[in-house]
């Protein structure tokens, strides 16, 4: 890990970060959290995007037991505690019938999401290369989907890829102490720029999320 400097802009570092957010993991499940270092403009307090974000995670019908404990104690506490958390959450929420029988579907502030998830990807790629990943990120996940219920087009392509790929990505990425919470993996593309990886990961067993580089890009954007 890189002791001096921000994992994102390079400049004098003032404080540690986690990726993920340490409140994704419940107790017993911390084992060597990935932290890294960050400046004060990046570490701005972004405790409302964590927890939005974890909140859609928890609830996924993808995810395990664990996260349904979460969601369960801790993540109605939150909500029932903010007024505008809860109203970010339920903002255009619409009742909808699965397989498993009738739930809600949350409609999801794609900006925010993704943001929180080239953070945590930012830190991860610095913990893992001791660098700025010097790329634009493009955040993807096969478990979201649009108002019809389709799969959005980034999720197509996800499925496609590991479909066709499939020694490749097999059932779960390799890193991470606490893999029944979160589990990552870098994949290097067919370019031997070290940028050029493809981050892969899972969370609470089952909600994967796929972060690839903007070709052409070089430097990181939040």
């Amino acid at each position: 890990m890189n002791k001096g400097t921000c994992y994102i802009c390079g400049q004098p570092a003032t404080s540690d970060e986690h990726a993920p957010a340490k409140s994704f993991f419940p107790n017993g499940f911390r084992q060597n959290l990935v932290t890294v270092r960050s400046c004060e403009v990046h570490n701005e307090n972004t405790s409302m995007d964590d927890e939005y974000v974890r909140i859609y995670l928890c609830g996924s019908i993808h995810s395990n037991i664990q996260a349904f404990n979460l969601f369960t104690s801790k993540i109605v506490r939150s909500l029932q505690k903010s007024q505008p958390l809860m109203q970010l959450v339920m903002r255009g929420a619409t009742q909808v019938t699965t397989a498993s029988g009738p739930t809600l579907a949350l409609m999801l502030d794609r900006t925010r999401f993704d943001k929180t998830i080239k953070k945590y990807s930012y830190a991860l790629f610095n913990h893992r290369f001791n660098k700025i990943w010097n790329r634009g990120l493009i955040v993807a996940t096969p478990f979201l989907v649009n108002n019809d219920m389709s799969q959005d087009e980034l999720g197509e392509f996800i499925t496609e890829i590991k479909s066709e790929h499939s020694s490749v990505f097999g059932d779960n990425p390799t890193d991470g102490n606490n893999p029944q919470v979160f589990r990552y993996e870098f994949q290097q593309s067919e370019s031997e720029d070290e940028n050029d990886v493809v981050l892969w990961m899972k969370f609470y067993e089952g909600f994967e999320i796929f972060v690839m580089p903007i070709i052409g890009s070089t430097e990181a954007t939040l």
